[in-house]
């Protein structure tokens, strides 16, 4: 009974352990398991978003560089772990209007007075992140949820050692 109790008390302090080093995490350097199990939580987020707001600008296809330009980025550093998803416009991507695309604009006028017209609002992101949001935010969840569990289980084995 007695060694049954030390085994638990092993046990919990391992855990306090772990749960230390994972709230100092936040503060220093991340490690880099955890690092990639959030950039794979919010890769599997991104993918619904991208494929409703893609879907959504097939109706409105001048070029298709918008469209094209729609995608993930991981924004990481060693301290911070976030992502962005929208549309992209570095190297090869041509998707520096779509705030254009969803907003639209006033009519705009030079300072000539020379007329430079307006733009409708399409709202294609607007309705995506309405209607996919939620899905890809309880799928980001459930897929960190299980990722850290598993880092956290060969953490609690590499322990044990």
């Amino acid at each position: 009974m007695g060694n049954n109790s030390s085994n638990i008390t092993a046990e919990t302090k391992m855990l306090d352990d772990l749960a230390k080093f994972l709230h100092e995490a936040g503060k220093k350097n991340v490690h880099p398991d955890i690092k990639k199990v959030v950039n794979e939580s919010h890769r599997l987020a991104a993918k619904p978003i991208i494929k409703g707001a893609r879907g959504r600008l097939k109706k409105h296809k001048e070029t298709g560089n918008l469209a094209k330009s729609i995608g993930f980025v991981p924004l990481s550093t060693k301290k911070q772990l976030r992502s962005k998803v929208g549309a992209r416009s570095f190297g090869r991507f041509k998707g520096y209007h779509g705030y254009l695309v969803n907003r639209g604009s006033r009519v705009r006028t030079t300072k000539a007075g020379a007329n430079r017209g307006s733009m409708p609002g399409f709202g294609y992101w607007d309705d995506t992140v309405k209607n996919e949001g939620r899905t890809s935010e309880s799928q980001m969840t459930k897929h960190m949820q299980d990722g850290l569990e598993k880092y956290m289980q060969k953490q609690l084995k590499r322990l044990r050692k």
